[in-house]
């Protein structure tokens, strides 16, 4: 906010005074980020005021302060001398029109009368902002040239004036309470210390000035920071000549707002956009006595580049008018600063948490950082700011030193500042509040009250009331999510009412009931002076969620279970909570019955869940059944448990016992498993002596045909014996006396037997050979020729008992020449020229 240097040590003395805001950890819809304003301004027209504002320029700067708010916005007017008056009622500003029609009803209605009553001001302030609904910033702009006096006559009567001022306090706490800022304004001769005090305890700001002109100047710097807006320009000439005032609207820029003060209306405006066109869209001037407001709204991209505004004095004018030109501008981009709050007071040597909302979405390629200006020594150190639950969030250390600091934050794409913030705080030592409550959120028991402690520290040391602290107020702020609030006032009395455990000893303790379900939120409130000074600080607890401890159902999945001598088994156990309460539950065995080796278990809010105790049973325990009684403890005292104690039939076994109740459960299957295996086998099996019996067998039969002959000179045989036809692995050919045999041949002076034979093969893997034949892996059998006692085989003059035969062989026996042909058919022409071959 703009402020000329009169009230500058002025505006520095509130900020050291004012309060003190750590984290506010509150619902967005609470958060203090809402550009849309409601404003009760409320104006003095005291007599007083003919003498400090002979001129009317509080009128001026009303009507200025109605034309610089949105149509979102709402405000109402209202004048007070020793009574009040409704200048405007409280609306929404809507158009310009409207503006135009509430600016009218102020013409000629703040004529100064009457002495000066801030209480009845005070209270018809409030009662207007009690009507707004929707979710504007609420806020009171007080001004006024002098103290309160509302009876000049009873002003030296004893008590009077205490107890009218103690009422003034009374109104001014419950606008810090209902969070509304008074932002004072005072001129003329006036003592600034009430004014500075009604702006310090809301958080608001005071202004003082010996100059009502400058009146108009102090609402605009008012509404810039209400806005959040940027200052763009501050320039004070005589328009002696023609001058234009030249600016840069660029793509982050949504608003442009030009304010000119002057002492004559009689100069002309005119405005020209980029590349000197005349562009009237997204343009509106207000030209008032005492100042032109020039708003421009940027819509179109024919609106970025430089603008420039021309000031060109009336002809013939005698005097040339001294303007002072004020300009600031709004992005698209909107940052609210939440912490520091503005005017807040931060004790040294405490770090200092900045967090700041972005109520519209910041692009992934820009970043934000905060710059911190101490004592009029701007950091060179950016700070940079992480997103933090749905805020961007910083800490700045460097509190060592009392002064006045100054916050900027910056939103920067591509090295150009597209948004800013920003807040002023000063360091001082202040005491802190500290509490043995929480910080974040928790839960309480719907019904249940909790002692909360909480002291007054300065440098580690608490702090008791006397000579340097005084307090006012010192309690604990309950605020249901219905809007309720209960107040529980922080004693150090030493009474088991209040929970204090001494007296006197700068540890304050209060009692508080949970009486309502749902969410709520705690804050504690100090307001009294230390070392003289007045202040004001609040330390936020957080959120509370309160609830009904249901009770949480325990069952037992299965009723018998079995587990082997000196082993563990798994006890299933099902576990229902709907209470928003977690749990910590213990399950516990009588004495010499064993021990649950996990006997701790969690349970979340509104969960059900299955759980697995792990059972052993005591050494002593073997193949005996066991009434398994589980007991059941909840960490709470007051939590209600249904189902226990949990019943489970334990069968304690020994090693086989316990191998046999494993396998017990399976029984059935194992058996199935089993006969389809010896199935399975005994198919293998049939199937291999199946292929057997077609693949392998036939090749074990004697085949093709032995052709013989007794006359050598002979070509033709004599006969031949088939030996396909008999369908035996072996033949038995007997010679010489009529024997038993498959072929007889008689034999003059010769009596034995020629056999015939395939290699035999082991019966007991005759299904493994006809899997083998059956991809071609089996042994091929071979032919074999013996013979008898006394006989004997003549191979090429080769005398043999027996022999490989193979086609074509020719042998002699008995007399006979004999030759083997496989196949009788294919091979007969073949044996008679071996024959001849041989013969010859």
């Amino acid at each position: 906010m703009r402020k000329n240097k009169k009230s500058w040590s002025l505006f520095l003395a509130i900020c050291l005074f004012a309060a003190y805001f750590p984290l506010v950890k509150v619902q967005a819809e609470e958060r203090v980020r809402l550009e849309n304003l409601a404003v009760s301004l409320v104006v003095d027209v005291s007599g007083s005021m003919g003498q400090t504002d002979p001129e009317g320029l509080r009128e001026t700067a009303a009507k200025m302060f109605i034309d610089l708010l949105s149509p979102e916005d709402a405000i109402g007017v209202i004048t007070f001398d020793e009574n009040v008056k409704i200048a405007v009622p409280f609306q929404k500003v809507e158009s310009t029109a409207n503006k135009n029609l509430m600016k009218n009803a102020l013409t000629g209605n703040l004529l100064p009368a009457g002495d000066t009553d801030y209480v009845k001001a005070m209270e018809a302030a409030l009662a207007q902002l009690e009507e707004v609904e929707n979710e504007a910033r609420k806020v009171i702009l007080f001004v006024t040239d002098g103290i309160p006096d509302p009876e000049p006559a009873r002003r030296e009567e004893p008590g009077y004036m205490e107890n009218y001022m103690n009422g003034l306090w009374s109104l001014t706490g419950r606008a810090a309470e209902e969070r509304i800022p008074i932002y004072t304004v005072g001129f003329g001769d006036i003592d600034p210390a009430i004014l500075e005090r009604m702006s310090l305890e809301t958080l608001g700001a005071a202004t003082i000035t010996e100059d009502p002109g400058t009146l108009a100047e102090v609402f605009f710097g008012i509404v810039e920071s209400l806005k959040n807006r940027s200052p763009l320009l501050e320039e004070e000439f005589v328009l002696s000549e023609e001058k234009s005032i030249s600016f840069e609207m660029d793509p982050y820029i949504s608003q442009t707002t030009l304010l000119l003060r002057q002492d004559t209306d009689n100069y002309q405006v005119d405005v020209t956009g980029p590349g000197g066109v005349g562009i009237t869209e997204g343009v509106a001037l207000y030209k008032e006595r005492g100042y032109t407001l020039l708003t421009l709204n940027q819509k179109e991209e024919e609106q970025v580049g430089t603008w420039s505004v021309k000031l060109t004095p009336a002809p013939g004018e005698a005097a040339a008018p001294t303007i002072k030109v004020f300009g600031s501008t709004d992005f698209f981009f909107k940052l609210w600063m939440e912490e520091p709050v503005m005017n807040a007071v931060h004790p040294m040597n405490e770090p200092l948490r900045l967090s700041v909302y972005a109520s519209t979405p910041i692009p992934e390629t820009a970043s934000l950082e905060a710059v911190v200006t101490k004592n009029g020594v701007r950091s060179r150190t950016p700070i940079q700011l992480i997103l933090e639950n749905e805020v961007y969030v910083g800490t700045y250390e460097d509190t060592k030193d009392h002064g006045f600091y100054e916050v900027d934050v910056l939103l920067k794409e591509e090295g150009k500042t597209i948004a800013t913030a920003g807040s002023a705080f000063s360091v001082k030592n202040v005491p802190v509040i500290q509490s043995d409550y929480f910080e974040t959120s928790t839960l309480e028991v719907l019904g249940s009250s909790r002692i909360i402690r909480s002291s007054l520290s300065s440098g580690g040391v608490d702090l008791v009331p006397g000579r340097d602290l005084l307090l006012e107020e010192y309690a604990l702020h309950l605020i249901y999510e219905d809007g309720s609030e209960v107040l529980y006032a922080f004693k150090d009395d030493g009474e088991e009412a209040s929970g204090d455990l001494r007296s006197g000893d700068g540890l304050y303790s209060t009692r508080v009931a949970f009486e309502k379900e749902g969410k709520a939120h705690l804050r504690i409130g100090f307001r009294g002076s230390y070392k003289g000074e007045p202040f004001v600080q609040e330390k936020e607890l957080g959120e509370v969620s309160i609830g009904v401890l249901n009770e949480i159902s325990v069952s037992s999945v299965s009723s018998e279970v079995s587990v082997k001598s000196g082993e563990s088994a798994l006890l299933e156990i099902l576990l229902k909570n709907d209470s928003i309460f977690p749990e910590t539950l213990t399950f516990s065995l009588e004495e010499g019955k064993g021990e649950i080796l996990n006997p701790t278990q969690e349970i979340g809010a509104q969960e059900e869940k299955r759980i697995s105790l792990r059972y052993k049973p005591h050494e002593n325990m073997k193949d005996e059944s066991v009434n398994l009684v589980i007991s059941v403890m909840a960490q709470r005292e007051d939590r209600s448990l249904s189902g226990t104690p949990i019943a489970v039939e334990v069968r304690v076994v020994s090693f086989l016992g316990g191998l046999l109740q494993n396998v017990s459960p399976y029984r059935s299957l194992l058996l199935g498993l089993l006969l389809f295996l010896l199935i399975a086998l005994l198919l293998v099996y049939l199937l291999g002596r199946i292929l057997y019996a077609v693949l392998v067998m036939p090749k074990y039969l004697v085949r093709g045909s032995l052709h013989y002959k007794k006359d050598r000179t002979s070509l033709e045989e004599e006969g031949v014996l088939h030996l396909s036809d008999k369908k035996k692995k072996e033949i038995i050919i007997s010679l010489g006396k009529e024997q038993e045999g498959d072929f007889y041949l008689p034999a003059k002076g010769s009596d034995y037997q020629m056999m015939l034979m395939k290699k035999a093969e082991d019966p007991s893997k005759k299904f493994i050979e006809g899997y083998k034949a059956l991809f071609g892996k089996e042994d091929t059998p071979r032919l074999r020729i013996q013979v008898t006692q006394p006989g004997v085989l003549s191979f090429d003059g080769t005398i043999l008992t027996r022999r490989m035969l193979y086609d074509g062989n020719v042998f002699e026996t008995a007399d006979y020449i004999f030759w083997y042909v496989e196949e009788e058919v294919k091979r007969k022409t073949k044996a008679k020229n071996l024959l001849k071959e041989r013969e010859g």
